[in-house]
C-alpha cells in the first residue's frame, strides 16, 4: 500500500473542501489536500442560489469576480398571485447597497470548477476517483486514513466535507439520516424565448404562490435568457429504492407537476411548461437532512465535520452552500491559533459552539420557507398566498 502523509486532509473536493483549503492557504499559508471520490469531469449537480453571505467567503479567496461573470445576479425576489398575477410583495435576496453584494443564481459545477482552478494555482492538490474506505486509527498525534485505490493517508487532521452521506462523520459521531417530509422538483434551462408570452407580465425572479403550492421562477446564465422553475412540496416517505425509481422516471415526475400546476389558477407560462414543454432537464430531490450533533469533532479533536457534513438541510432557505463556506472560513481560522494544535478541543468547542448558533438560525429560516410554501388548510394564510 502507499502511504502518503500530509498536514490537513480533506475529504470531499465539492464546495467546502476546496473552499476550505483555499481558506487555510491564503488567509493563513497552511497547505492542505483534498480527495474526491467524483471524477474531475462529473456533471452531476444543479443550478444553486448563493446569497451574501456566501458571495462574501468567494470574494475572500478570490474567485468572486470570475464567479459574478458566470452566473445571474439579483437582488429583490417578488412574492405574486399565481391566480390574479399581482404581486403581493418582495424582498431582498441580496443587496449591493445593504449587503455588499447581490445574490447570485449559478450552477453547481461552475462554483466548483472555479474553486478547484483556484486551488490548483495555489499548489494545492486535489485527488480525483479516489474514495475513502475508513478512518483506520486517530491518536493524539496523528490520523490515519484508507481510500479504495490502496492508499493509506497519515495525517495531523482529517476534515470531513464529504457530504450528507459523509463517511467520516461515521467516526465522530453514527447517526441516522431524517426524511424532512419535503420533495423538489426542478426544470433547468428553459429557453426564455420559446415560454407562452406571459411570462413577460411578471417581475422575476419570483415565488408564485397558488392553491395547490408554489413555484419559483428564477432566469439563469449571465444574462438571464435561460429560465429554471422548481417547487418543493410535502411527500410521503419512500424506500430508498422507490425514491431512485422516481427520480429516473420522467413521465412520473411530469405527472406530479401536471397534477399540481397544470390546472386552472396559474399563469399559461407555468401551466403550460409541463404539459407542452417539458424541461429535458428535470430533476427530483428528496430532502433528506443530518440531526443535529452532539459534536462536530472527534474527542481527541484530529477529525472534523463540516458543511453538509455537519448539518445538511433541506434547501428551501437557499443557504446550504453559505453555511459550508461560512463553516470552511472560521474552521481555517480556528485551525491557525497560534496554539491551536495544544488546545484543540478549547478551541474546537468554541468554533462549534459559534456555527451551531448560527446554523439553528438558518435552519429555523428554511423550516419557516418550507412552511409558506406549503399549501394551507388555515383560511387567512391560504387567502394571503393565493
Amino acid at each position: 500500500m502507499d502511504r502518503a502523509t500530509s498536514k490537513v486532509t480533506i475529504v470531499g473536493g465539492g464546495l467546502a473542501g476546496p473552499a476550505l483549503a483555499l481558506c487555510l492557504k491564503k488567509q493563513h499559508g497552511i497547505m492542505s489536500t483534498v480527495y474526491e471520490s467524483r471524477s474531475e469531469d462529473d456533471e452531476g449537480g444543479v443550478n444553486i442560489a448563493l446569497a451574501p453571505n456566501a458571495l462574501r467567503v468567494m470574494q475572500h479567496i478570490g474567485v468572486y469576480d470570475e464567479l459574478r461573470t458566470i452566473g445571474y445576479s439579483y437582488e429583490e425576489m417578488s412574492m405574486t398571485s399565481a391566480r390574479t398575477g399581482q404581486q403581493l410583495g418582495s424582498f431582498f435576496n441580496g443587496s449591493e447597497q445593504h449587503y455588499n453584494f447581490a445574490a447570485l443564481r449559478i450552477h453547481r459545477r461552475e462554483v466548483q470548477a472555479t474553486l478547484r482552478r483556484e486551488a490548483r494555482a495555489q499548489g494545492i492538490e486535489i485527488h480525483f476517483n479516489v474514495k475513502l474506505l475508513r478512518v483506520v486509527e486517530e491518536t493524539e498525534k496523528m490520523v490515519k486514513l484508507e481510500f479504495d485505490n490502496g492508499e493509506i493517508v497519515e495525517t495531523e487532521f482529517a476534515i470531513a466535507a464529504d457530504g450528507i452521506y459523509s463517511r467520516v462523520r461515521k467516526h465522530v459521531l453514527d447517526v441516522e439520516l431524517q426524511y424532512s417530509g419535503f420533495v423538489g422538483i426542478l426544470g433547468m434551462y428553459m429557453e426564455r424565448k420559446l415560454l407562452d408570452e406571459s411570462i413577460k407580465n411578471f417581475q422575476l425572479p419570483m415565488f408564485c404562490f397558488g392553491n395547490t403550492g408554489m413555484v419559483a421562477v428564477f432566469p439563469c446564465k449571465n444574462l438571464g435568457t435561460e429560465i429554471d422553475m422548481f417547487s418543493t412540496f410535502p411527500y410521503p416517505a419512500r424506500s430508498r429504492e422507490a425514491w431512485e425509481a422516481l427520480a429516473n422516471n420522467k413521465e412520473e415526475k411530469q405527472a406530479i407537476m401536471m397534477e399540481k400546476y397544470s390546472r386552472g389558477g396559474w399563469p399559461e407560462f407555468i401551466s403550460r411548461v409541463y404539459k407542452e414543454h417539458v424541461p429535458k432537464n428535470l430533476y427530483f430531490n428528496e430532502f433528506f437532512e443530518v440531526p443535529p450533533l452532539e459534536r462536530w469533532s472527534s474527542p481527541i479533536g484530529r477529525v472534523i465535520v463540516l458543511g453538509d457534513a455537519a448539518h445538511a438541510m433541506s434547501p428551501q432557505g437557499g443557504q446550504g452552500a453559505a453555511m459550508a463556506f461560512e463553516d470552511a472560513e472560521t474552521l481555517a481560522f480556528t485551525i491557525a491559533r497560534p496554539n491551536f494544535n495544544s488546545n484543540r478541543p478549547k478551541y474546537l468547542r468554541a468554533w462549534e459552539q459559534h456555527r451551531k448558533q448560527r446554523v439553528a438560525e438558518v435552519k429555523a429560516y428554511t423550516d419557516r420557507n418550507g412552511k409558506l410554501r406549503t399549501p394551507s388548510n388555515n383560511y387567512v394564510m391560504q387567502l394571503v398566498k393565493d
